[in-house]
């Protein structure tokens, strides 16, 4: 093959004018002697080169920079061939990968070789020596090694610093469990001159050995940054590409590195149309490719779908309806059209084939590829588009993406929109080819109405459009009745009501709505919000509790632009409004809640408990002030709580999974408060001869059930095996000292601030109840249990276990203590009788409020909780391995001893699983007092969604169904005892 300065021809080559090539021989002769000797040998060579440089300098000071930047490596690139020049630029990409230079020196190096490659496709395509597949290609080879060169680079640090354990050093992205889709263009192979790469990042967790087993989201969220960061990072040399990581799951909501299980799940249940699409292109470029091509075949059945839904269908129509009817895109100028959006443009084409690929993708695999011309040929083949259609569009494809590449070659800008100004319009013509302006005019007025030809048939059926909102102007002042029509439209009842609310943000009625940019923003997202208010079911009180919420807010202008680039948390807070009044009236006390928000939707943790304890010792240290101290635990509390429950409304986290996540906050803050309230007794009263001490969870908190309204029972018990007092400068015994240690603990935990109170402290659960003292010495524990406990007492330990201690081994022996008291022998009739009188007394104190009392009716929760500590307390000097389980663990486990029936056994889990998940999500959405009987129309949709029932009748019936087979299991345990005798309903 010739070299590319022999090869080089004009016949699309950039036209140089007069002028042009005038500047062109003055440049030259800025050269050195020996620069000019070479390039005058290679025109020598080439009577058309000179021309062709002029051209390429006139016309695109990008690339006049970066041969000026480095005229030797511009020389030797003209006199290579331009594969070699390419696989040559590759070796050393992929050598780069096998250093660990200083990020400095890498990402300097990184950006040499983007220059060189940009110049040397830039060279080959305007030459006409490449052209449209091969340029594609190449741009998308360069970015796929430029990838994986940064992360060869990244894991091996890692592994050095032995955060991770990587199976191979020398192939270090091997079984990593960590891996890369690229996405777009890129994924396609179809990479633009200028292009973003669209990257989405996963990890499987069971693959990855980390220092820390407990960090794999924060490892990959970092590792991931590291990345982007390296990649697309602008400095005086440029960047290598610039990386966007939106097209992960919901990308307001997920971290920037998801987990392989939590992606399944998400598009297994709430993936989106466009999302199938997306995938459509979808392709491994780095990192473990096992991992990555089992998990695109995991989710090959939520992208390729045998039989498309009407609701698929219906988007399709929408998706195609937003193009057409997207702003200044559907006229015929061609100054200053888009060659990628507008009419006819590269988009349509692109749609033209990904369309049929979701149609007819799930029937027919060979439709799934991901090339577009590949697909066209594809289509071609199995007669889903015609010979003719296949050559126009493929010819029309060709030349937009190469007046594409034409576009962004000029100032390697993102751009795909050609000149307003006739003066610009016709220098970019010469650079694209033309000798005139009008010359390309004709050439884009042909292709695109070519395209807009076949594309305009694709739906003939076009659906109706039209948002009642497209149109209106939500900034315009009292009395526009367009604004009071739409809101009519979708669903409002009151118009006039809510118009007037609407035009009150505009008047400035809030501090957040004061200045005129915050106003602006906030009349942009005005339409979106009102959709999504509008489709979440009683849409005035929705608006309502915004318009408090917005009162509240202290600014406007950054939260109104967050919500104008991050759809999904709008969607997110609306839906939050609608379904969850409770989680509104927290947002609307506390507006700062909603920063903990936008910080886990904006990626920087997908799961929002994952740097608690870090942070939590941070707030709470000692170099913090105690009462601040004491304030930050209130807000961090709060602030998790509350992120847990927008999981929860946002399907991200299912109800029954929310017990463990509470009580993992409580976890956390009681033994952060435990140590700080500790260190300021001891500070004061000094410390006992022998300070062991522990704090027992007991109730929902010790068996991990608790919801976002739970209190937590607490028992403090310390070692006494000692007869002096403390050294402090106060000096106390033990029992006066462990007392006062215990009132402080409660105060840090429920005493109210300015910021409210962390839990609500009940301690009755303790020996002898609230007559019995604050802390219990572990002498006093033991013989208490050992002779004088009373039945519910022993049944509250069946849930007790060890949250802090400031000794592990007396942590160690305490829980000896706890479970020898659980498995020591029991008088089976008189414990059995004690536990169905306490439940009956218990039903005849506290009757159940209605049917929706989900925990005080009978064959509630409260009746499955009596029953499991009934069949510990019952069976577990026989069966050991009962002490510390629940729920349906525990039955399982039973029904395995033949203590219970096996299905008995799936009567009471399924019926714990149900009612646990109810009861988590009235504590979460409902305010004290609501039954959900009550609940919103939103609320129940949530309820029937993540049960996985029709409607809410099919939840009360399940409800009724479950309670009944409790009522039948215990009925036959206790019956003869009085349990579900006439009158107990």
């Amino acid at each position: 093959m010739s070299v590319l300065a022999k090869a080089i021809a004009l016949d699309a080559a950039p036209v140089a004018n007069a002028t042009a090539r005038k500047r062109f021989h003055a440049w030259i002769k800025t050269l050195n002697k020996d620069e000019q000797a070479k390039l005058g040998g290679l025109l020598a060579d080439n009577e058309q080169l000179a021309a062709f440089i002029a051209g390429v300098f006139a016309g695109s000071p990008f690339l006049f920079d970066l041969v000026s930047r480095d005229v030797p490596r511009f020389l030797r690139l003209l006199g290579d061939t331009p594969a070699h020049s390419f696989d040559r630029l590759i070796t050393a990409l992929s050598a780069l990968g096998k250093t660990a230079p200083d990020d400095a020196a890498l990402m300097h190096d990184l950006r040499l070789m983007r220059q060189e490659q940009a110049l040397l496709i830039a060279l080959a395509d305007l030459g006409g020596v490449w052209n449209v597949t091969t340029v594609i290609a190449r741009l998308s080879d360069f970015a796929e090694h430029a990838v994986n060169a940064v992360l060869d680079i990244l894991l091996r640090r890692a592994a050095d610093r032995g955060d991770i354990q990587l199976p191979s050093h020398a192939r270090p992205q091997k079984d990593c469990g960590y891996f890369l889709l690229a996405m777009g263009k890129l994924g396609a192979g179809e990479l633009n001159y200028s292009s973003d790469i669209d990257l989405i990042a996963f990890y499987e967790q069971d693959k990855v050995a980390l220092r820390r087993p407990d960090e794999h989201q924060a490892f990959f969220v970092r590792l991931t940054q590291q990345l982007s960061r390296i990649l697309s990072h602008r400095d005086h040399d440029g960047f290598v590409f610039r990386v966007d990581l939106r097209l992960r799951p919901d990308p307001g909501t997920y971290p920037l590195a998801i987990s392989t299980g939590l992606a399944r799940n998400y598009y297994e249940s709430i993936g989106q149309n466009w999302e199938r699409a997306a995938y459509i292109k979808a392709r491994p470029i780095a990192g473990d490719r096992e991992a990555a091509d089992l998990f695109l075949s995991d989710v090959a059945p939520f992208i390729w779908r045998k039989y498309l839904d009407y609701a698929a269908i219906a988007e399709i129509h929408a998706m195609k309806r937003m193009i057409e009817e997207a702003k200044d895109l559907t006229g015929t100028d061609i100054a200053g059209r888009d060659l990628k959006l507008g009419a006819g443009g590269i988009r349509e084409i692109e749609f033209f084939v990904q369309t049929q690929q979701l149609i007819g993708g799930g029937r027919d695999q060979t439709l799934r590829q991901t090339p577009t011309l590949d697909v066209m040929a594809a289509l071609e083949k199995r007669q889903w588009i015609s010979a003719s259609t296949r050559r126009d569009l493929t010819a029309a494809y060709g030349e937009l993406r190469r007046l594409e590449h034409r576009l962004q070659m000029v100032d390697d800008a993102q751009t795909h929109r050609l000149p307003d100004e006739p003066a610009a319009l016709d220098a970019f013509a010469r650079f694209a080819g033309f000798k005139a302006a009008k010359t390309l005019e004709r050439v884009v007025r042909d292709t695109v109405a070519c395209v807009r030809g076949h594309y305009s048939v694709l739906f003939e059926d076009k659906p109706k459009t039209a948002s009642a909102l497209q149109h209106v102007d939500f900034s315009s002042g009292v009395g526009n009745v367009d604004v009071r029509r739409a809101l009519g439209e979708i669903g409002f009842e009151d118009p006039d009501r809510i118009a007037d609310i609407i035009q009150g943000w505009q008047r400035g009625r809030y501090p957040a709505t004061r200045s005129t940019p915050a106003r602006a923003r906030l009349a942009e997202i005005t339409p979106r919000l009102l959709e999504a208010i509008s489709a979440g079911g009683e849409p005035e009180a929705t608006l309502v509790a915004f318009d408090r919420f917005l009162s509240q807010l202290p600014y406007g202008v950054q939260f109104f632009s967050l919500l104008r680039s991050n759809p999904g948390l709008l969607d997110l807070i609306t839906r939050i409004l609608s379904t969850a009044p409770r989680l509104s009236q927290d947002l609307a006390r506390r507006p700062r809640l909603i920063d903990g928000l936008i910080d886990s939707l904006q990626g920087e943790s997908g799961d929002p408990l994952a740097e608690l304890a870090s942070q939590v010792q941070r707030g709470l240290g000692h170099d913090v002030d105690y009462g601040e101290a004491l304030d930050q635990a209130r807000r961090t509390t709060q602030e998790m709580i509350f992120l847990v429950g927008t999981y929860i409304v946002a399907r991200r986290l299912s109800p029954l999974a929310a017990g463990k996540a509470y009580s993992r906050i409580a976890d956390v803050i009681i033994k952060a408060l435990h140590n700080r309230v500790l260190a300021e007794h001891v500070e004061r009263y000094g410390v006992t001869p022998v300070p062991a001490h522990a704090i027992i969870a007991l109730g929902r908190l010790g068996s991990r059930e608790m919801t976002a309204t739970s209190d937590v029972d607490l028992l403090l018990v310390y070692e006494d095996d000692h007869d002096a007092p403390s050294n402090g400068r106060k000096s106390l015994y033990a029992a006066e000292y462990y007392t006062r240690l215990t009132q402080r603990l409660v105060a840090a935990l429920s005493a109210p601030t300015a910021e409210g109170i962390a839990y609500a402290v009940d301690f009755r659960l303790r020996p002898s109840g609230n007559k019995g003292p604050l802390a219990s010495s572990l002498r006093a524990f033991r013989e208490y249990h050992a002779g004088e406990a009373w039945t519910w007492e022993r049944m509250a330990l069946t849930r007790a276990r060890i949250v802090s201690t400031n000794d592990p081994a007396f942590g160690d022996r305490l829980g000896s203590i706890l479970n020898r008291i659980l498995v020591q022998p029991q008088s089976p009739e008189p414990m059995a009788r004690d536990v169905v009188d306490m439940r009956l007394l218990l039903l005849k104190e506290k009757p159940p409020r209605d049917l929706w009392d989900i925990r005080q009716r009978l064959g509630g929760l409260t009746d499955i909780d009596f029953f499991s500590q009934y069949l510990v307390l019952r069976h577990a000097a026989d069966h050991r391995d009962l002490a510390g389980n629940f729920g349906d663990t525990l039955f399982g486990q039973a029904a395995s001893a033949a203590l219970i029936a096996p299905d008995d056994a799936e009567k009471l889990s399924s019926a714990w699983r149900f009612f646990t998940h109810l009861l988590q999500l009235s504590r979460l959405c409902l305010e004290p007092g609501v039954s959900l009987a009550d609940a919103s129309p939103a609320l129940s949709a949530l309820l029937v969604e993540t049960s996985g029932l029709s409607d809410m009748p099919a939840v009360a019936l399940a409800l009724e169904t479950h309670a009944q087979a409790v009522r039948g299991v215990l009925a036959g345990q206790w019956g003869s005892r009085g349990y579900g005798q006439p009158g107990h309903t």
